[in-house]
């Protein structure tokens, strides 16, 4: 997911278009809302899930 969000930005870069920040807004929601949904089913699941998910962030270390 994360490396969606960095060929997003560096779209962005590239083609100096603001056209591409409310694509990088709905990318963004749609990947927290994948990842939340992707959580929610591994922790009922996956024993131990709730211990890894509290260990580790979700795609940015210390941020999220």
């Amino acid at each position: 997911y994360l490396a969606k969000l960095i060929i997003a930005i560096g779209n962005f870069i590239i083609s100096g278009s603001l056209g591409f920040v409310p694509m990088f807004v709905y990318l963004m929601l749609e990947i927290v809302r994948t990842i939340v949904n992707e959580e929610r089913y591994l922790a009922t699941s996956i024993l131990g899930y709730a211990d890894y998910k509290k260990r580790t962030s979700r795609m940015i270390p210390f941020v999220f």
